[in-house]
């Protein structure tokens, strides 16, 4: 005799809840396969094997929709909507080992260095967010993070102290309304521009691309408070030199 389980029976072998089931029903990926007289749903073993077939395909990332379209679309849909999953999964595979290569960086770094406090922790992680990417060459970001993992970590924090007085003493210039074109603004813009090419190792690219990234990220940790409209400020006071 052929065996049959009702919504709650089903709910109950497999730990959905009876609004999953009826919802998967609504939008037709999981209709039971047999009704009572008074129309409750009644589910068979085949039922049950495409349910777990579902339950599989879910647990891989895939979108109940996507599953549905694979269900009603034969073996090319399947295919397709696999290779899209496996492109998905290839993606994340990538961002979690670079976030992981940025975290083991940052460990060694904070090893072979004296202690670092949360501030510079929170400064050399944000170096290391993705969207760097944007702004510096992988052979660049890789510089960048060897000359912070080998310096002297005095020596950074007297250039970063240097870096944050600059923007300070830009900002009161600017507040006062002192003119870009002044002796003492473009004095200050050159000392910036100075520590950002020393960073640099000189490269014309490299501080090209310091720059598009100070510019395009005026709330950065990074900025020490060098927001856009100092920064214009600050750049017309390179161009008067």
């Amino acid at each position: 005799m052929r065996k049959y389980w009702k919504t709650g029976e089903l709910s109950a072998l497999t730990g959905l809840t009876l609004r999953t089931l009826r919802y998967y029903d609504q939008i037709g990926l999981f209709s039971p396969s047999a009704r009572t007289g008074s129309g409750h749903r009644l589910y068979d073993t085949e039922d049950l094997s495409r349910l777990q077939r579902i339950l599989l395909l879910k647990s891989i990332g895939l979108s109940l929709e996507e599953i549905r379209d694979m269900q009603s679309g034969g073996n090319d849909e399947a295919a397709r909507v696999l290779e899209l999953q496996i492109g998905r999964l290839r993606s994340e595979l990538e961002a979690r080992q670079r976030l992981l290569s940025e975290l083991e960086e940052a460990l060694r770094a904070a090893r072979t260095r004296r202690k670092m406090n949360a501030q510079e922790l929170t400064l050399l992680l944000g170096a290391m967010k993705s969207d760097r990417e944007k702004y510096f060459t992988r052979r660049q970001i890789e510089t960048l993070h060897a000359d912070y993992a080998n310096g002297d970590s005095d020596a950074e924090r007297a250039e970063s102290e240097r870096f944050a007085r600059i923007v300070l003493e830009l900002r009161i210039e600017f507040e006062k309304g002192t003119p870009p074109q002044s002796e003492k603004a473009g004095r200050l813009a050159r000392e910036w521009k100075d520590i950002v090419s020393a960073y640099a190792r000189g490269s014309a690219e490299m501080m090209a691309n310091a720059e598009r990234f100070h510019a395009a990220n005026p709330d950065s940790e990074l900025s020490f408070g060098l927001d856009e409209r100092l920064y214009r400020y600050m750049m017309e006071a390179l161009s008067g030199l």
